[in-house]
């Protein structure tokens, strides 16, 4: 028997109605009828992929005692079985010359949201994504400007793609050995509860300052404020916002040329240093990599390739 591995984020999918809802959902759009099914596990999507009959279907899946499952049981033969990691595979080893592919899958938990920007960069050639993912990441891309949860995977599918939650399945649709749940968790935009402890409650009281260069993602909790009485301006408000810290520069956010806000200071700072090419060096100098065919493209966590460092009129390169 193939049992989930909690390191690989794995959850298999034994609720065969949400399955067959997650394969009649592809649309085939444009006429596209290949289809990449990422972490397959032992195969309760793939099944009703294969049995729609209309699709051509590859499968990636990094674990090795699940690739060899759907091979020894016959579920597709071993040229259509990837034992490879997505974020560092070619799509062109399953779909030649530039062939446009269809994403779908049961993803796993602890990269989905890096499968969602490896999409993004393929999204030339992926015009449709179907799939399950926890519901806190799908609540997020779905959402819209304004939400706590709106952030920039919310912001960038929402550019390239139509998003359209399907349905919402039942934590007993999954096998992992553990409950699927969310307890106290937290993720970058998501607002820091007014009675939770930051890292200044713990650190302060000892005798340590805590100074804040570089970026926290922390965004206050509003609601929380307004509910309790506390006064935005006043001095504990000020204190959460910071996330507990005294800020000597922040610089929160990500800046690809599809959202970069005018006067980043990092950007201020890299054409100091020679790095004045290109309006936003942030994109194009510190934040980006150079593909093997010369083509420039934003870094995100997907990518194996060296981190571009353009050609500065100084000698100095930026911190990355």
């Amino acid at each position: 028997m193939v049992k989930p591995k909690k390191h690989l984020g794995q959850h298999f999918l034994i609720g065969p109605g949400i399955a067959d809802r997650i394969a009649q959902s592809i649309t085939c759009h444009n006429r596209c009828n290949s289809v990449l099914e990422v972490g397959p596990g032992t195969g309760a999507l793939t099944l009703p992929l294969l049995e729609r009959g209309d699709l051509d279907l590859h499968v990636v899946e990094l674990d090795t005692e699940s690739a060899d499952f759907l091979v020894t049981e016959e579920l597709l033969p071993s040229e259509r079985v990837h034992g490879v990691d997505l974020l560092s595979w070619n799509p062109d080893m399953a779909f030649p010359n530039n062939k446009p592919f269809i994403v779908a899958g049961n993803f796993p938990y602890n990269i989905s949201s890096q499968i969602l920007f490896q999409v993004i960069d393929w999204r030339e050639r992926v015009p449709e994504l179907v799939g399950m993912f926890q519901k806190e990441v799908a609540q997020r891309i779905a959402e819209g400007p304004g939400s706590r949860t709106y952030g920039i995977l919310s912001v960038l599918l929402q550019t390239y793609y139509d998003i359209d939650p399907i349905c919402g399945p039942s934590r007993m649709c999954a096998y992992t050995g553990r409950y699927v749940s969310s307890h106290g968790s937290t993720s970058n935009f998501t607002p820091l509860r007014i009675g939770e402890k930051n890292i200044g409650h713990h650190l302060n009281p000892l005798g340590m300052r805590t100074v804040l260069v570089g970026k926290t993602h922390v965004v206050p909790d509003r609601e929380g404020l307004e509910r309790l009485g506390i006064d935005p301006d006043g001095e504990a408000a000020l204190y959460h916002a910071q996330g507990g810290f005294e800020v000597y520069e922040r610089d929160d956010g990500i800046h690809p040329d599809i959202m970069v806000k005018p006067n980043v200071p990092y950007n201020q700072y890299l054409k100091s240093q020679g790095y004045d090419e290109d309006d936003n060096p942030w994109h194009w100098a510190a934040n980006s990599v150079e593909t093997e065919t010369g083509e420039v493209r934003w870094v995100s966590s997907t990518t194996a390739l060296t981190c571009r460092h353009g050609s500065p009129t100084s000698n100095q390169k930026p911190r990355t």
